[in-house]
């Protein structure tokens, strides 16, 4: 019997809300950062639930930064377009089921773990956690007559347990920076080789904006003979962030087209762009696809607004960093003489110097506060709190999550207060927001 099933008796003295908890303790118990199953263990898998084959056209996003948002915003033009869409992303901020959407809808706790049943009764303990959430994920489609399905990579591309659907309607490639070094090696190049390991053929939209990256991923859509379609970074244009973002794009006819959109981060200009030549190359192929004007929809956790002048960003790596302290310079320059306050923190395996120095670069921040979040992969605060005090500020540590949003709450009174650094730190704000911890 698997170590992850539950027994049946025990599903039966529980209800929804325990069982969820049990379960969700289960599945973060197995090792995330671990070496990866094969794709052929993934697929083996998908197939004995019967869920490997779908009707669905796969589209792919893989991606450093900005993979998320280009999902999100994907699946709100499909659903515009009257569509039916899963949609599969990761990380999650406060729940597990954030992972999964039909729709543009959560999963529900009892779907979740209908399918969790499913899939604990036939794999393995060889199955890792993301493994077992892209069953979990494909169980839950299987049930509905989707038109699409977008994944989203966990971490690289070419080894990821989303890529074992080859034939794909579209494969996106958002910005390549340096992340996951230890696993996906330690130069551009080698970067861009795993992303662009998702593009087995057909249509493949990418952002141009680094030519180490992109030079890598034209060989690869030229070895086998896909049809590439570049995003110019250099032919996008912001027109406003007032009431929301708006920029002007060259589209992959040669001709300018404005966006708009509810977002008010300029790294979104980027992702919408993307998003925006991805459902104009879907639309070739497809008639019943409509290409928007306007998006409209948020991804949490992305310059999000959670409370009255209380802003968090996922923002937890050099181009993360650089990208949403931008955008904080770039409100300062437009005359907003607020002051900002920082609550900052990120993992360890994080290059916590690079996003430091980007931090205080042009000391935008008038003041910082450090907390830990990750638990077992929790920073040390000594070597935060000195890294800062390289750049003259003096941060303030801060005990616990509970302390660090009734601190925020105070700062923004009188002050813009921001939290970046880490997902995870987004995330247990979220939670803490929420009464969730």
């Amino acid at each position: 019997m698997n170590h992850l099933r539950s027994s049946s008796s025990l599903r039966l003295r529980m209800d929804t809300k325990d069982r969820m908890k049990v379960v969700t303790d289960v599945l973060y118990a197995i090792p995330r950062f671990t070496k990866k199953p094969s794709l052929e263990h993934t697929k083996k898998l998908l197939k004995k639930l019967g869920v490997y084959d779908t009707d669905a056209k796969i589209i792919h996003v893989a991606g450093t930064n900005g993979k998320g948002s280009v999902c999100n915003y994907l699946q709100e033009a499909l659903l515009k377009s009257g569509l039916h869409v899963g949609l599969f992303t990761s990380p999650h901020l406060v729940t597990i089921n954030e992972r999964i959407r039909v729709d543009g809808k959560i999963i529900d706790d009892d779907t979740f773990l209908a399918a969790y049943d499913e899939v604990s009764a036939v794999a393995d303990k060889t199955s890792t956690f993301f493994e077992y959430l892209l069953a979990i994920a494909m169980v839950v489609y299987a049930k509905f007559r989707l038109d699409y399905i977008i994944l989203e990579t966990g971490m690289g591309g070419r080894l990821d347990q989303t890529n074992v659907y080859t034939d794909k309607a579209l494969s996106v490639i958002t910005e390549i920076g340096y992340d996951h070094m230890q696993y996906l090696g330690d130069t551009l190049e080698l970067i861009a080789s795993e992303k662009a390991g998702i593009i087995w053929g057909g249509d493949v939209v990418y952002l141009d904006k680094r030519v180490e990256a992109s030079s890598v991923i034209k060989k690869r859509i030229e070895q086998v003979h896909a049809t590439g379609y570049a995003v110019d970074k250099t032919a996008i244009e912001i027109i406003s962030i007032e009431g929301g973002l708006s920029f002007r794009y060259r589209t992959i006819d040669g001709q300018t087209k404005i966006i708009s959109s509810n977002a008010v981060a300029l790294y979104q200009a980027e992702n919408l762009a993307i998003t925006d030549t991805a459902v104009d190359v879907l639309s070739r192929k497809d008639s019943r696809i409509v290409k928007p004007k306007r998006y409209d929809s948020i991804w949490e956790g992305r310059m999000e607004e959670v409370a009255p002048c209380i802003y968090v960003d996922g923002a937890h790596n050099e181009d993360g960093v650089d990208a949403f302290v931008s955008y904080v310079e770039y409100v300062r320059s437009r005359g907003d003489d607020s002051s900002n306050v920082l609550f900052y923190s990120n993992v360890s395996d994080k290059d916590y110097k690079a996003m430091i120095r980007r931090i205080c670069k042009e000391h935008v921040f008038d003041k910082v506060y450090i907390m830990q979040v990750g638990k077992e992969r929790a920073s040390d605060l000594a070597l935060l709190k000195a890294e800062y005090e390289k750049y003259g500020y003096e941060p303030v540590i801060v005990e616990s999550m509970d302390e660090t949003v009734r601190l925020m709450k105070e700062e923004s009174v009188l002050h813009k207060v921001y939290a970046a650094g880490s997902l995870y730190l987004v995330g247990e704000i979220k939670k803490v927001l929420k009464g969730l911890l």
